[in-house]
This record gives structure tokens, sequence and C-alpha cells, in this order.
């Protein structure tokens, strides 16, 4: 059973992700994200953190790929000051190291600023604003995440007309 937290927001992904009295989790398609990120930015509230983690799944191939690289994290604290602001952004570059090379030929501090956000808690243009950012970033990274995995997992076009995005969001 699945536990539905109290909250605006954990209410809104509990009831858009979670079906059959709470038995199942539900992983929307980018379109169903985007009608659950607009219910969030539109609640007027802020909540604890927000995470959204892309997949590629496909039928056909059997592949079920999480792209973690490119989840977006939103938390919310009492007070951000800007030199929490820099040490929260550099851990988030966990992969700026000589081991990760392949994880850097995708990725940049740019996709960073641009998917992992702290923002104060009664700050909730911020929050709106993050939101935004992430919606808008999709359109980018989409299309670089279904070429990587074209690399990785030497996909045929043909064979990626069987897959899809679909995205896991928790909050708290």
């Amino acid at each position: 059973m699945i536990e539905k937290n109290s909250g605006k927001i954990n209410e809104i992904v509990y009831n858009n992700t979670v079906y059959h009295n709470g038995e199942y989790r539900l992983y929307p398609t980018l379109e169903h994200l985007f009608s659950i990120l607009d219910l969030i930015a539109e609640s007027g509230v802020t909540t604890n953190y927000l995470r959204i983690t892309p997949f590629y799944r496909n039928i056909k191939l059997d592949i079920y790929e999480e792209w973690d690289v490119f989840d977006f994290y939103i938390e919310c604290r009492e007070h951000v000051t800007p030199s929490e602001q820099d040490v929260f952004w550099k851990e988030h570059v966990w992969w700026d190291s000589p081991e990760y090379s392949q994880i850097q030929a995708h990725l940049s501090v740019d996709d960073v600023k641009r998917t992992k956000f702290l923002c104060p808690k009664d700050d909730i243009e911020s929050f709106k604003r993050s939101i935004q950012v992430y919606k808008d970033y999709l359109y980018e990274a989409i299309p670089r995440m279904m070429m990587w995995s074209q690399e990785m997992q030497h996909l045929s076009e043909e064979g990626l007309y069987f897959g899809y995005f679909c995205f896991e969001i928790e909050s708290d």
C-alpha cells in the first residue's frame, strides 16, 4: 500500500500517480507530467522537496532505463543563503571526475542549474519558476536522453518506435 502524505502538493502527486486504492503507482508520460506540474505550480504552496526522475521504457526491446542524471530536484528550506545555494549545486555535480567521462560528454553544470533548485520555503514564485525551467529543459533533454540511449543500448532507429519516456514523481 502506497502511503498518502499530508500536504497540498503531496495530495496532487498522490492523486495523479497512485491508483487501485493505493496499490499501484502510475508513471506519467510527458503530457501527464506537465499537467501535474501545472497543478503543483498553481497550488500556491511549496513543499519540503519534489523529485522527478525520467525513465525510458521500450516494450519490444525490454529496456527500462532510469535517467537520474536528468532528474528534477527542488528543495525548500526556511532560509537559503547564496553560499548554501553554491554548496547545493556543487553537491549535484557528483559526476565531475575522470571516472565519469561518459556522463560528462552529455551533461554540464548548466544542466544542474536547470534541474536542481534550492529555494526559501515561503518563496512560491521561485518554486513556480523552477518548475517552469524544468518543463522547458525537458524539450531539450529528452532528445539528448534518446540519443544517449541509442548509443548505450545500440538501438536501431526502428527499435526506438516501441519506447517512450515516463516519470517517477516523489514529494514530501
